[in-house]
């Protein structure tokens, strides 16, 4: 409606009918806009509360405060770089200590391994068994490691120094001794009462021989448990 038309006009029922709904077309208007307006301003502020709450993880992700002034801040692409050559080398380190801790193992176990066989060998050393090579087989048999220390399970599976070990065997077994007084071993050697001496494949033939021979006859010492 034109404001201007209705100077020195009278108002009458239908200009005033016009006046009516114009003045209430512009209440719509102005609501709708007041509407509008209310309704852009909330959804520009939950946009900025999201762009906030985006921009501290983002800072959180970085180590840095939200508010922090960004012209002191290091550049992200050198620190990116920064944090890829600390993983490698974070990497290398952990190969490294890897092998380290594999090498450490290896020789604890070639160490034990040796120390168990120095031990069975001293032990078999302080009696003149025929056969060293022998008796230290059956002796080791019935080794059993306890920690860093080797000992000998004897009967009802009691755990006894090697030394005593390699006694007992001694004493159970006097055929794998060598008579007192004699020389080398290979003279002393008898035998038992079945003749089993000088035949090939017992007693009396190479280690082989004689270790299959001990085996056979003495099972309980041969079978590891």
């Amino acid at each position: 409606m034109d404001i201007e038309s209705l100077k020195g006009k009278t108002l009458d029922d239908k200009l005033h009918a016009e006046l009516v709904a114009h003045v209430a077309a512009l209440g719509e208007q102005r609501d709708a806009a007041r509407k509008e307006s209310i309704e852009g301003r909330k959804g520009k502020d939950a946009k900025l509360k999201e762009l906030g709450e985006r921009l501290s993880a983002f800072a959180e992700r970085l180590g840095v405060e939200p508010d922090a002034d960004l012209e002191s801040l290091p550049s992200a692409k050198g620190q990116a770089e920064a944090a890829k050559q600390f993983e490698a080398q974070l990497r290398k380190l952990t190969r490294e200590r890897d092998d380290a801790v594999k090498l450490t193992t290896d020789l604890q176990g070639k160490l034990l391994g040796e120390k168990r066989a120095r031990t069975i060998a001293s032990a078999v050393a302080k009696h003149a068994f025929i056969d060293a090579a022998d008796a230290a087989t059956l002796l080791a048999s019935r080794v059993r490691q306890e920690g860093d220390e080797f000992l000998f399970e004897a009967d009802g599976n009691k755990l006894v120094p090697i030394d005593e070990g390699a006694a007992w065997l001694a004493k159970a077994k006097p055929h794998m001794v060598k008579p007192s007084g004699s020389g080398d071993g290979g003279s002393g050697f008898k035998g038992d009462k079945s003749g089993a001496g000088g035949k090939a494949g017992d007693f009396g033939g190479d280690r082989g021989a004689r270790v299959a021979a001990i085996s056979a006859r003495f099972p309980e010492l041969a079978t590891a448990r």
